[in-house]
């Protein structure tokens, strides 16, 4: 009898330690192209989708190296957290410098699991 406890109690443990979602999101970004030139005084505008098999709780981009932006979509109004269509639009002030840069848009998941797509572009 303890050796079908102890078995039915491994198994339990094990089933339940197998529900987490171990999947990041897929994030695709569609526009603009990679390797894009932007001009000073001008507005970059990132179009996409980031889709989950369960829900996405956050969808951020950032810049990488030395490209300061960040920002958040706001999903309170959305009602298919697992496809969700996203438009950044970074502009392009006065202070920005003639380059090469990368953005990255990064969704996470209610799990804490995180995906994410990367755009080369030049700024000129």
């Amino acid at each position: 009898m303890k050796k079908l406890c102890v078995l039915l109690l491994g198994f339990s443990l094990f089933a339940l330690s197998s529900c987490g979602d171990d999947n990041g999101p897929e994030v695709t970004i569609t526009a603009p192209a990679a390797g894009s030139s932007f001009a000073i005084g001008g507005t970059i505008v990132i179009s996409g989708t980031a889709t989950d098999d369960v829900e996405i709780s956050s969808i951020e981009v950032s810049g990488k190296d030395d490209f300061n932006i960040s920002g958040t979509l706001d999903l309170s109004g959305v009602t298919d957290l697992s496809n969700i269509p996203f438009t950044f639009n970074v502009g392009l002030d006065s202070t920005s410098v003639v380059g090469d840069y990368t953005l990255i848009v990064t969704a996470t998941d209610n799990d804490g699991n995180e995906g994410d797509a990367e755009l080369d572009f030049t700024i000129q």
